[in-house]
């Protein structure tokens, strides 16, 4: 059975990057067949652009094509694999826009970082203010009475309060731990 889903993944695996190459061709084929016929797309603001941004693309799709030899699912749905086609699909789309449609298109671009920058607002920063939050809390907890001047900060819960009133009677099932 564990053969079945390898063959399914690398089978999954090799149509996806088939897609892919097909995708690379299209849209890059789009772009410099503008170069070659319209002589305004040939500044190197726009050579640089396309250069820059079709390397990382190809550098995504390095990375996907080690994962898949490696025997890992390019499905998209989880991780950062669907990052990376989000940044693939992203560069095609620019690269035909601004083929077919204006030189303003570069701009779309700068969806990618702006999208990292509220991913970093929304999930990160919250966490590292948790963390320290809870870091200080512990601190200031430490300083007011060592163990016993955290209770005072922090409501403790059901479970905490009875072993706190047993340890307090003395009761040998709770053990208290020395630092």
């Amino acid at each position: 059975m564990a053969g079945a889903s390898s063959k399914r993944i690398a089978q999954a695996n090799a149509a996806t990057l088939k897609q892919l190459n097909l995708g690379f061709a299209i849209s890059g084929a789009i772009y410099l067949l503008h170069l070659a016929v319209f002589s305004s797309g040939r500044s190197y603001r726009r050579l640089f652009l396309f250069a820059a941004t079709e390397a990382v693309a190809i550098g995504l799709w390095n990375m996907m094509k080690s994962m898949a030899a490696r025997g890992e699912e390019l499905n998209g749905s989880k991780g950062l694999v669907s990052y990376m086609f989000d940044v693939i699909y992203i560069t095609w789309g620019v690269h035909v826009a601004a083929a077919l449609l204006t030189a303003k298109a570069w701009y779309i671009y700068w969806v990618i970082p702006l999208y990292a920058l509220y991913r970093l607002v929304t999930v990160f920063l919250p966490t590292l203010r948790s963390l320290a939050g809870s870091a200080g809390a512990s601190t200031a907890g430490a300083g007011a009475g060592g163990a016993g001047g955290a209770g005072a900060n922090e409501p403790l819960s059901k479970r905490q309060e009875k072993l706190r009133k047993r340890m307090e009677r003395g009761d040998p099932r709770v053990q208290q731990r020395t630092r």
